[in-house]
């Protein structure tokens, strides 16, 4: 599993480590790279991949708005994924992600997870349960496809 994030202060980053920390408990194997390191190759390597952003303006980060447009179909195609993210008030980048990875036609978990960064461990729990949830989720999508 990939998990792609921006943090512009801390929170989705926060998110991201409580996510994988949820999916490696639920057996997967996780990588963590902050949006603006992640190549294509990054992609490809991975068939499960989760994409996480704080909402700026009721919308994506311009670091993970930017990255998204450099993707082709052919990049996230077949793969299955979710969302997350934080935000201070009226949240969107969540859906607005989701919707994106469905253009791409990636097999989208849902409900991704958007919060509101108030009480740190309600927060830390959620995004563990989430990233088990997830993972499982993932792994059972990808198994039903093989076959």
């Amino acid at each position: 599993m990939l998990i792609v994030y921006d943090s512009r202060f801390g929170s989705t980053e926060k998110m991201a480590k409580a996510i994988a920390e949820g999916a490696e408990d639920a057996g997967s194997r996780v990588t963590l790279k902050k949006v603006d390191q992640t190549t294509k190759t990054d992609l490809a390597k991975h068939s499960i991949i989760l994409f996480g952003t704080p909402t700026n303006y009721g919308t994506l980060s311009t670091k993970m708005r930017n990255f998204l447009d450099t993707l082709g179909k052919e990049d996230l195609k077949g793969k299955v994924g979710s969302t997350f993210g934080s935000y201070g008030w009226g949240g969107g980048a969540v859906e607005i992600m989701t919707l994106a990875l469905r253009a791409f036609e990636m097999d989208v978990i849902e409900p991704g997870l958007a919060r509101v960064p108030v009480d740190s461990f309600l927060l830390i729990d959620d995004c563990k349960s989430f990233g088990k949830r997830v993972a499982k989720e993932a792994l059972t999508r990808l198994q039903t496809k093989k076959k």
